[in-house]
């Protein structure tokens, strides 16, 4: 009795679970990765089976399916009816559902859900593989052969000459600038010993007792540079004025060579003994009276004055 309430209870459902057939199919099996896969789930019933409510749902949960499936689109169900093989009517519920998958290998697509009023029914589940799609980026391409390749002369030197070239400039600009500033001193060096040049010998001999004058040697004890100076302007005057050597010659020397010139007799004498007094400074370390020192310098100086030949021919300039 127990049995018999038990299978009289669960009737409607085994009646539903047997009549009914629930399928999902899918045009193919194999897609590539991302692309569009359309389901299409389809109940079909007896005719004469009244039912208020069906949908359909895919298992998963809400709209996600696991597995990096993706549900892109669904159709609304459409209801029909139409003979089955055994010429019974059946009553069609269909649906399209559109999915796609985003990662690569072989999936299972769990059967989907049918939901008639009160009652579940199962469909079918679906293999699929999914590839990466093929295209030129990730195409696996044969090794092209190895071929020679001609560059000519003209090619190389533009390349070289578009790589190198500003460099390249650039050196030769500095080098220009820096050629052309070592000119401009050159030309300035040379215009300045020229300007020198123009200045007669006695000039610029004056001009070395006046600044010997102003360092004030003597009156600070330094009487060996005091006479050694004015020593060396009256050497160069007198081998410039009367054409004897003077470098390297002893005081007797020169006095010996000045008396075969005609040089005046008193300037001479006192050449002679400004010699005199020079050499003892240098040499045997005295020092001069303050007399001897004040007219050693003006000696010097009327010397010049009275000796040069500028003034007669103003181009008498020292020699180069």
């Amino acid at each position: 009795m127990r049995s018999f309430l038990i299978i009289f209870t669960l009737f409607p459902f085994v009646s539903l679970a047997q009549d009914p057939n629930f399928s999902i199919s899918s045009p193919k099996e194999i897609y590539n990765i991302g692309e569009p896969i359309t389901l299409l789930l389809n109940l079909n019933i007896p005719a004469d089976e009244l039912i208020d409510s069906v949908y359909f749902k895919l298992s998963g949960n809400g709209d996600s399916l696991g597995n990096n499936w993706e549900i892109w689109d669904t159709s609304p169900i459409d209801k029909s009816t139409s003979l089955n093989d055994k010429n019974n009517y059946v009553t069609n519920y269909t649906q399209e559902i559109v999915i796609a998958n985003f990662d690569t290998g072989k999936f299972e697509l769990p059967p989907a859900v049918a939901h008639l009023d009160s009652s579940i029914i199962y469909s079918n589940s679906l293999p699929f593989t999914i590839l990466l799609a093929e295209t030129e980026e990730n195409k696996i391409k044969n090794i092209k052969p190895i071929f020679d390749i001609y560059i000519s002369y003209g090619e190389y030197f533009w390349y070289y000459l578009k790589k190198y070239g500003p460099w390249l400039f650039a050196v030769i600009l500095l080098s220009f600038g820096i050629y052309l500033l070592i000119k401009k001193l050159k030309d300035k060096s040379k215009h300045i010993e020229d300007e020198i040049q123009k200045i007669p010998t006695e000039v610029q001999l004056l001009e070395k007792l006046n600044k010997l004058k102003e360092k004030k040697l003597w009156e600070n004890g330094h009487f060996k540079a005091y006479y050694s100076q004015i020593a060396e302007v009256i050497w160069e005057f007198i081998e410039h004025r009367y054409n004897v050597p003077t470098f390297e010659k002893t005081s007797n020397e020169i006095l010996d060579s000045l008396k075969w010139v005609s040089i005046n007799e008193k300037y001479f004498k006192e050449i002679e003994t400004f010699f005199q007094i020079s050499d003892g400074v240098k040499f045997a370390k005295i020092n001069p009276l303050e007399k001897d020192n004040v007219h050693a310098l003006e000696m010097a100086i009327h010397f010049i004055q009275s000796e040069r030949q500028d003034l007669e021919n103003p181009n008498n300039t020292i020699d180069e």
